[in-house]
């Protein structure tokens, strides 16, 4: 494992009581509630929405409480009824794609954004915290659209516009890509992979088979795995920007965002017992989790998150290694190095992101602290503060909110110079109460000694005065005196062995003896797969049910 350079992080110990973390995050999550217009961040990205649902599900989850329950619920009943089939301001595209030496294949009337997957993730989060099936349903109606727009093996017929792909980049396959198509979007944006889409749609597969077990979702997760590791994982271990496959040209940026979407979802995965990844996958993700905290582009100097492009925080990253942490789906010494990374980011929201006395916070997690509300700036905090409820202190318990700290629990300590003393009323209170037992003790063993002594000493007078057999009594053997009576034993069994086959058990009960009296002596009684490389029938049935779209890019094959 690669060693990870933590010498210039800033405050790398929690010290901030539970209830304060858990205080602090939700006073934040009541901020941005009052922000929803319709359930809706108005004047902003409808993208950032889903995000702040996430959010709240998670706050949940994490307490294991239900007071977010209602809203969301409304929230969704809300976006199914005003944006059906996830449809806000896209426009109507029909687009064909034509795979070199394939059969064509259809395209829906209706465009894609990816925030239909970021409404999915949120559902499945719901669900996690409340198994609350209308959230499961979604969940499934979300991931059944981005399906549509995941490259499989389908074919149909369907006319219009005609993009030309290429089938294999670098002599790996396209399988498992999915597009993103926004209202914006011309040109580059029908050829154009990016990896928060595919990312997206591969951690909503992952959660959705974490939930159900059902093979179609893991199926969608492998294939979308190796998409990125083929085209999009870089020397580094970062996770390239995306790919167009119309000259299979990548994008050679990176951003934490979407190396978090996929740490995530290997955690998930790898820490199934019904399908433990494989020595690619396992390496793949203690890789990128290195990478993940050591990347000093998005570092800073003070190991606070920074994105290249914007300065700002991120959603995801803190998000992914929570997911880690509370799965165990590392090493021990990377759970640890995860503790330290998600403490250096709760402080620094905690401690240089938030307006004083507001519960605002900044999108530029090192500072200076916000004057207004911004949804995405907001929400990106609070993901931080959710994922740090999961992780425990390891320093000096300490109040971050106004509320009074919670009162310590009693454990082992070290004594400093310069430290106060500790009271000494215990002290006192604990050699009394051993002296006590100690004298005790001595005064209950001299008793027993002299109790046995005085017995010895009455056996021993009794004895001298009886003679066990008349002086007048003749021998058969002159001179010998007759032999003492001795009474016969009977012959004990044989004790059976204890057996130890591979794994410690409880030995049999031997044979229990029924107890026998001798007169004239003593008595004794006996007494310890790999991911299967499948392909999805589009033909078969879809979870999704009645509702299940038909395959957008797919490609079936044919004569090359």
């Amino acid at each position: 494992m690669a060693q990870i350079d933590t010498s210039f992080w800033r405050s790398p110990n929690l010290s901030a009581s539970l209830s304060d973390r858990i205080q602090l995050a939700e006073a934040g999550i009541e901020v941005a509630k009052s922000e929803l217009s319709s359930g809706r961040f108005i004047s902003e990205d409808p993208a950032h929405t889903p995000e702040f649902y996430a959010v709240m599900a998670e706050f949940d989850l994490a307490t294991n409480g239900t007071k977010y329950r209602a809203d969301l619920l409304s929230y969704v009943n809300f976006t199914q009824t005003t944006f059906p089939d996830f449809s806000d301001k896209l426009t109507s595209v029909c687009t064909l794609l034509l795979f070199s030496n394939h059969k064509l294949t259809p395209a829906r009337k209706q465009g894609f954004n990816y925030k239909a997957l970021l409404y999915g993730y949120a559902a499945i989060q719901a669900y996690r915290a409340y198994s609350d099936t209308a959230f499961l349903d979604y969940a499934v109606e979300a991931w059944n659209r981005g399906n549509n727009f995941t490259l499989s093996v389908a074919a149909t017929d369907f006319p219009p516009k005609v993009v030309t792909l290429k089938t294999e980049c670098d002599g790996s396959n396209v399988v498992g890509a999915t597009f993103n198509r926004n209202e914006n979007s011309t040109g580059i944006g029908d050829t154009f992979s990016d990896s928060e889409t595919t990312g997206l749609f591969v951690a909503l597969s992952s959660h959705l088979y974490d939930t159900t077990s059902s093979p179609i979702y893991l199926q969608s997760a492998q294939r979308g795995f190796d998409f990125i590791h083929a085209h999009l994982y870089n020397d580094r271990h970062l996770i390239k920007d995306g790919i167009r496959l119309d000259n299979c040209v990548p994008s050679e940026q990176t951003q934490p965002f979407t190396l978090g979407l996929v740490v995530e979802s290997l955690a998930i995965l790898c820490s199934s017992a019904s399908t433990p990844c494989d020595s690619v996958l396992e390496t793949m993700l203690e890789e990128t989790i290195t990478a993940a905290m050591s990347t000093r582009e998005w570092l800073g100097t003070q190991g606070i998150i920074t994105n290249p492009n914007s300065a700002s925080g991120d959603i995801q990253l803190p998000r992914s290694l929570q997911v880690v942490h509370s799965r165990n789906a590392t090493s021990v010494e990377l759970l640890q190095q995860i503790e330290k990374f998600l403490a250096v980011q709760f402080n620094a929201v905690a401690e240089l992101a938030a307006a004083p006395g507001t519960n605002l916070y900044s999108s530029i997690w090192s500072g200076p602290p916000p004057s207004t509300f911004d949804g995405l700036a907001q929400t990106s905090a609070l993901s931080t503060l959710v994922n740090a409820i999961h992780i425990p202190v390891t320093g000096d318990a300490t109040s971050t909110s106004g509320a009074s700290p919670t009162a310590p629990t009693p454990s082992a300590s070290i004594t400093s110079s310069g430290s106060k003393s500790a009271p000494r009323t215990p002290i006192i209170l604990a050699s009394v109460v051993g002296s006590i037992v100690v004298l005790f003790l001595g005064t209950f063993v001299l008793w027993l000694f002299r109790r046995k002594a005085r017995a010895a000493s009455s056996r021993r007078s009794r004895t001298s005065s009886l003679e066990p057999f008349p002086s007048d009594l003749e021998s058969e053997h002159p001179g010998e005196k007759p032999p003492r009576y001795t009474p016969r034993r009977e012959a004990e069994p044989t004790p059976r062995p204890w057996v130890f086959p591979g794994k410690r058990r409880n030995p049999p009960p031997g044979p229990v003896l029924p107890p026998r009296v001798y007169t004239g002596s003593s008595g004794r009684s006996g007494s310890s797969q790999s991911i299967p490389q499948a392909i999805i029938n589009p033909n078969a049935a879809s979870p999704g049910g009645n509702n299940t779209m038909l395959p957008l890019y797919s490609v079936e094959a044919g004569n090359r």
